[in-house]
């Protein structure tokens, strides 16, 4: 099963006809002329299983054309009083009613083909219901309803030990996790199925796998790597002539060029994605390419043309049942007439929108959909309702972009690397196991003729001991670099989150409060005097909203780090803490300015500030000096007069702060020494080689 992992922006499509005549016919071509000879010369139970094979084929390059097939081998199969034959062309009839997203046919058709394949107790004819119907609500976007039957055709499989559907409900369910925001799960259903299809040597299933674990290196912001991952998927994919499956490939590649501003690259991989979705009359494909163009052309300011093609986006969905394309294509346009100035049509259209989200079902596509509304609300002078929905935008989006998520995929990403290398040196070891004795076979029988062989072997043995303890180590070495630049991803990322949170918090929250201040303050002068007290009293929480606002804000990311350094961010901090009156911090900076790349500035900040605060809440310390040095590297030196601590104890702590203190001097490539005991103060040691 393909699946697209539309990104919660807008595109737009270019629409063109695709030229179908080739040189040398596909692949796809190619077997339907075969099967259509065959066919000619079938008769009965052999015709139904022909025309079976032939739509399924057909599915690829044209739908309707397929049913007519489908449909012909379920009236030979009821002819011929063959049960399980019928009950597989309703199969195969629901799953192409799926390509046309007629899901009330497709529902219908599944319900006639289970009550079929129950009266036969039949395994193959069950779990391809469970699993294509899932697949069903999976494309209505109740992925919970879609999972309940994958999950029961994994357990079908499971009892049957058929390798090859257990990774397809692996797979699936995978997707049904990463659809909703659960990135964690969805991580480790791809990698169980992608570990089977390995071992199966199933390329096209594989190439699906690389295209799903590709989506979620996507969301981690590893690009390089998620291409890498989209091109194997491409390759693969067009080797076979899988057009459909293609197209998926080619919508998500596209996606990842315009998140790096690779625009011409972003729109080229769209055209040939039109390409190959006209070639197999893939609606839903064409549906999702002419939406993500749109948001394409929205992001380069081209907000006619964007309406233009989600208007032709309109035309391909089912105006008689909604579902969530046809939901998110109308959320796309509401927001390109926004974009575009033509707001009363926005508004027009929001009303029944909302009423609609739940449609949607993907998390993500709630998400932005929020956001939109908010932004049309403001535009509007709505200023209640922009911020109702700015409200559920941050909710749903701090659910989305949890960090501990983030790290737990990062650690099976490198698992399952670790797995798969482990598995390799180990089928190399065998291998070599049996070499060898092959060749002590062959010295036991040469031994007293030839006594220098033995030697000779004996050399080649230990040379090839030595050999494998070098390979063990680079393996080892090769690991312990791999976790580093896991760790230092999952810091940028982390940073980055900080940063956008706070520019959220200063541009969004903070321009809203010190609007709704003037509003409140252009009242003065008609606030009678019995309610002049409450109306102080507001504008005073109004003021203390601002405040906290901004003090969150620097929390997270101090504007002084950005914009004017490390030292300007350090003194700030100290000047709050100062201010505050708990305690007295000295500081000491060397006269030159210390020059640090930003990654490194942030890192060493966070470190030092972490510090503070443990002497802050638990240290009870009148003092604290904190002394930078920029002689042989830097050289930082925290020391506070309180009562101490047994550093036993940072190994046994439940907290993270030492350990968050740790990793971030390793990334640096630091050294880290902590004096302390009960009752003599503590001093933190931080050397540098910058």
């Amino acid at each position: 099963m393909y699946s697209t992992f539309l990104k919660s922006a807008l595109t737009l499509l270019i629409v063109f006809e695709v030229s179908q005549s080739y040189s040398q016919k596909t692949k796809i071509d190619q077997k339907i002329d075969s099967l259509n000879e065959v066919l000619s010369s079938s008769k009965g139970l052999h015709k139904i299983d022909v025309l079976i094979e032939l739509g399924a084929e057909l599915t690829q390059v044209n739908i309707d054309s397929s049913l007519a097939t489908f449909r012909l081998a379920k009236k030979l199969a009821h002819q011929s009083k063959d049960k399980k034959r019928e009950a597989l062309s309703k199969v195969k009839l629901a799953t192409a009613f799926n390509y046309k997203t007629q899901y009330d046919s497709a529902h219908a058709y599944f319900i006639e083909a289970e009550a079929d394949g129950q009266s036969l107790n039949d395994y193959e004819i069950l779990s391809s219901i469970f699993m294509n119907r899932g697949i069903t609500y999976f494309y209505q976007s109740d992925f919970s309803k879609a999972r309940e039957l994958f999950t029961k055709s994994l357990n079908m499989a499971s009892i049957e030990k058929n390798a090859k559907d257990k990774a397809r409900c692996y797979n699936n369910i995978g997707l049904t996790f990463q659809y909703q925001g659960n990135f964690e799960d969805a991580f480790t259903y791809l990698l169980k199925s992608t570990v089977i299809e390995d071992s199966l040597g199933n390329e096209l299933a594989v190439a699906k796998s690389y295209n799903n674990m590709a989506m979620l290196l996507s969301d981690l912001n590893n690009y390089d790597e998620a291409k890498n991952y989209y091109e194997k998927s491409l390759q693969i994919k067009l080797k076979h002539g899988d057009q459909r499956g293609a197209t998926g490939t080619y919508i998500n590649l596209a996606i990842l060029y315009k998140n790096t501003n690779s625009y011409d690259e972003s729109m080229h991989a769209y055209l040939e994605a039109l390409k190959l979705a006209k070639a197999s009359n893939y609606t839903n494909g064409m549906l999702d390419i002419l939406s993500n163009l749109a948001v394409l052309h929205n992001h380069l300011l081209q907000h006619n043309e964007a309406i233009q093609y989600l208007e032709q986006a309109l035309t391909l969905t089912n105006q008689n049942e909604e579902n969530n394309r046809s939901v998110m294509v109308k959320v796309n346009l509401c927001d390109s007439y926004r974009l575009a100035g033509h707001l009363t049509k926005a508004k027009k259209m929001a009303p029944e929108l909302i009423k609609n989200l739940a449609l949607l079902g993907n998390t993500r596509q709630v998400h932005q959909a929020y956001l939109i509304f908010s932004q049309l609300y403001e535009e509007l002078n709505l200023y209640s309702k922009s911020l109702t929905y700015y409200k559920k935008h941050k909710v749903l989006g701090d659910s989305i972009f949890n960090q501990e998520k983030n790290k737990s995929i990062l650690e099976l990403k490198t698992q399952y690397e670790t797995e798969k290398k482990e598995k390799e040196i180990e089928l190399l070891s065998v291998e070599n196991e049996l070499k060898e004795t092959e060749i002590q076979v062959a010295n036991n029988r040469l031994m007293a003729a030839i006594g220098t062989s033995g030697l000779l072997l004996l050399t080649i043995f230990l040379l090839f001991n030595r050999y494998k303890h070098k390979q063990r180590a680079l393996l080892a070495e090769e690991k312990a670099i791999n976790q580093k630049l896991g760790f230092k991803s999952l810091i940028e990322g982390e940073e980055k989150e900080r940063k956008r949170i706070a520019q959220e918090l200063h541009d969004g929250l903070g321009q809203l409060l010190s609007t709704a201040r003037l509003n409140i303050s252009a009242l003065e002068d008609m606030v009678k005097t019995e309610v002049d007290k409450q109306w102080q009293n507001s504008l005073k929480l109004i003021d203390d909203a601002v405040t906290e606002v901004r003090h969150i804000s620097h929390n997270m990311m101090p504007n002084a780090l950005i914009s004017i350094g490390f030292e300007a961010a350090l003194k700030e901090q100290i000047h709050i803490i100062n201010d505050a009156g708990q305690v007295k911090v000295h500081c000491e900076l060397p006269k030159e300015k210390i020059n640090f790349e930003e990654s490194e500035a942030i890192a060493l900040y966070r470190v030092i500030q972490e510090v503070l605060n443990n002497s802050l809440k638990y240290s009870a310390a009148q003092n604290i000096w904190v002394i930078i040095a920029n002689t042989n590297g830097i050289e930082v030196s925290i020391k506070d007069d309180g009562k101490g601590f047994d550093t036993n104890q940072i190994k046994s702590t439940s907290g993270i702060g030492w350990q968050n203190i740790e990793s971030r001097i390793e990334l640096l490539n630091g050294e880290l020494n902590i004096q302390t005991g009960k009752g003599a103060g503590c001093e933190v040691n931080i050397k540098l080689a910058v």
